[in-house]
């Protein structure tokens, strides 16, 4: 690894981010009519670029050690009536520099 290498990816952070949520039709209808919604869930097949950043970090390892209790903090205050928690899995560590943040 060369000079700049190591410059490049000290520069680089690390994004902790979370799904967007996908709220059917018939939910929004719900709604409207002042009624409670059910069927609120996280869209992990949105793309990056959709989704919402829950925490900025200087290191993967840093944006990994806190990654469980940012999506559970970031389920429950995500909406007045908040889909299932998230879990680890739903939440991803993406470089701050990842060309799917720019779509």
């Amino acid at each position: 690894m060369n000079l700049r290498h190591a410059a490049t990816l000290a520069l680089v952070g690390w994004y902790l981010m979370k799904p967007p949520l996908y709220i059917p039709w018939t939910d929004r209808v719900r709604q409207l009519l002042g009624y409670p919604s059910e069927n609120w869930e996280y869209d992990r097949d949105a793309p990056i670029s959709q989704w919402s950043q829950v925490g900025e970090f200087d290191s993967l390892a840093a944006c990994h050690a806190d990654e469980e209790g940012l999506c559970r903090l970031a389920s429950v205050s995500s909406s007045a009536n908040p889909p299932s928690p998230l879990t680890t899995a739903s939440c991803v560590c993406i470089a701050t520099d990842d060309p799917r943040l720019k779509n």
